[in-house]
């Protein structure tokens, strides 16, 4: 097993993890799972909250076949950000990616829903895609069983698995050094030191000194003990920090981005849409408003 494969098994069965897929299920009647980016099973078969039409399709070849392309075409599209998606036979499935370090590790997957009442002219397109062994009647009843969400009820359910997939990835990042070396002293001096200077114009020589290693070593410490670059984790390290200010409705984009440690607003909003897979104008947009 590779570490990468030993590190996301880690994950997917830490405490918490297993009761948020469950609280997920139980707030929104929708199947959730948290699935390894190599594992091309079908990711909600068995979960929770099946929907029955998914359920009865896995039972044939020709359907389970078509349905499996479509979760492979998903998973390709939310390799860095939150993926939407409709299936041939007419539900909707979201996948979001878990970070960890650079890579995406795995993602967390949602959905099998309809995004409109299902019609009976629907369901003869849907029948004429079946392999013929599916029973028609079970099939109806089944299809028309499927949960309908609203479009904003739909959006609000990827976004609640967006922010429990940050969660995992801080997790994700917490086991990495438990299952690598411990981190050496360099590395925490260098992060420390980042942490209190991270409004600053840093160099990675700076950074070097106050740890004191040389530049070289100090990039290969991080590259083995946080599994990313020098120059990424400060780049995450200062998105964390805006998405925090970001929090406060009345501070401009400008502003968040100088006192985060970016030197121009063109870099920042680059960076913060390669991390978060949005603008910081559209995650504020999309942040829970409180009356």
């Amino acid at each position: 097993m590779t570490s990468n494969s030993l590190l996301f098994r880690k994950l997917s069965r830490t405490k918490v993890a297993r009761n948020y897929v469950r609280a997920f299920g139980d707030a929104t009647g929708l199947p959730a799972a948290i699935v390894d980016k190599d594992d091309w099973h079908l990711s909600l078969h068995g979960a929770r909250h099946e929907t029955p039409f998914c359920a009865l399709l896995v039972n044939h070849s020709k359907a389970c076949a078509s349905c499996l392309r479509c979760q492979s075409l998903l998973r390709k599209r939310a390799r860095t950000k939150s993926c939407v998606t409709a299936c041939p036979f007419g539900l909707t499935e979201a996948a979001v990616p878990i970070r960890v370090g650079a890579d995406t590790a795995g993602y967390v997957i949602t959905g099998q829903v309809m995004r409109d009442e299902p019609t009976e002219a629907g369901f003869q397109a849907v029948a004429r895609k079946l392999n013929p062994t599916v029973g028609l009647d079970a099939a109806r009843r089944a299809w028309f069983s499927t949960p309908v969400l609203t479009r904003r009820a739909f959006e609000s359910s990827v976004y609640l698995l967006s922010q429990f997939a940050e969660h995992l990835a801080i997790t994700g990042n917490q086991l990495a050094l438990q299952i690598g070396n411990r981190e050496p002293g360099v590395v925490t001096k260098a992060r420390t030191y980042l942490a209190t200077h991270i409004d600053e114009d840093l160099t990675l020589a700076e950074v070097a000194r106050a740890a004191g290693a040389s530049t070289f070593y100090l990039c290969k410490l991080f590259r083995k003990h946080l599994g990313m670059t020098f120059t990424e984790y400060l780049s995450r390290c200062r998105v964390e920090r805006a998405k925090q200010m970001l929090l406060k409705p009345t501070a401009r984009i400008s502003e968040v981005a100088f006192q985060a440690g970016f030197q121009s607003l063109t870099h920042f909003n680059r960076v913060f849409r390669r991390v978060v897979g949005d603008s910081p104008t559209d995650y504020r947009h999309h942040l829970p408003t409180t009356a």
